[in-house]
């Protein structure tokens, strides 16, 4: 009899506190939720307020029976979304690429400077050219891409979004 409450005991303890991690469609949050307690690993962008600005969240929400009891969230960085304004793009992800090839989707270029964009140097990248300030470029040329921070998860990843293409030299100045 003592065997069977000690087993129904832990039982009852293991249902209470070991989590279940869930993905939240928010950008790369996980949920991990047991009957007593959540907790929030959170990696999100969210809109600032009622600007035009867009932040990256990260940090720790903890609950415990509904109640937050612990919240380190707090904005990593934050930018103004210039969609079409090619000036304002240093503020928009962006790399530099040098045109391996182009095909009847746009341009595969090789990273040669990550920017703010989130490709390694030497990954290679199918990019969108279908925009209307598209620089005429030929294989070899070097690309600076500003994008959306959309990409596609397919080999190689694509970027879709273009906000802005600039011709660059090999170290990624400007060709006017």
């Amino acid at each position: 009899m003592k065997k069977i409450i000690v087993i129904l005991c832990v039982l009852v303890v293991a249902a209470l506190l070991i989590p279940i991690p869930s993905q939240i469609n928010d950008g790369g949050s996980v949920r991990y939720k047991a009957i007593l307690y959540e907790v929030y690993d959170v990696h999100k962008l969210q809109k600032a307020d009622d600007t035009n600005k867009i932040e990256y969240v990260e940090g720790i929400i903890i609950k415990l029976c509904g109640i937050e009891i612990f919240n380190n969230t707090e904005p990593v960085c934050d930018h103004e979304h210039n969609k079409g304004d090619e000036a304002g793009d240093e503020l928009d992800p962006h790399f530099t690429g040098k045109v391996l090839e182009t095909n009847e989707k746009g341009v595969l270029v090789e990273v040669t400077d990550v920017g703010n964009g989130s490709f390694a140097i030497g990954e290679k990248v199918q990019v969108n050219t279908d925009i209307s300030s598209c620089p005429e470029y030929t294989v070899g040329d070097h690309l600076r891409i500003a994008f959306d921070g959309k990409v596609a998860l397919s080999y190689p990843p694509q970027v879709t979004s273009v906000i802005s293409i600039r011709k660059t030299d090999s170290q990624g100045n400007n060709i006017e």
